[in-house]
């Protein structure tokens, strides 16, 4: 929502690095940190590899299908705003 809103309605994707930018923090956070300062939380490689795998996804297909979803979306808005102008 943010990213349509902030691009004038254009769907945004983003770079592979950025989210694996996100994927690490993420796991740093959720695997390590948090692990550390509460007894309820537990550390586990798996969830690690899980959180990049999920980013993994999100780049190869959603992100895609995302961006082809909304320009449809746009375009038809668009075409409906002319008829009504």
């Amino acid at each position: 929502m943010g990213s349509y809103v902030f691009n004038n309605g254009r769907a945004h994707g983003y770079p592979l690095y950025q989210i694996w930018i996100i994927s690490f923090f993420t796991s740093l956070l959720f695997e390590w940190i948090m692990p550390q300062c509460t007894t309820y939380n537990t550390g586990d490689i798996a969830d690690v590899a899980a959180y990049f795998a999920g980013g993994l996804f999100y780049f190869c297909f959603h992100q895609s299908f995302y961006i082809k979803k909304n320009h449809q979306l746009i375009q038809e808005r668009n075409n409906k705003q002319k008829f009504t102008l």
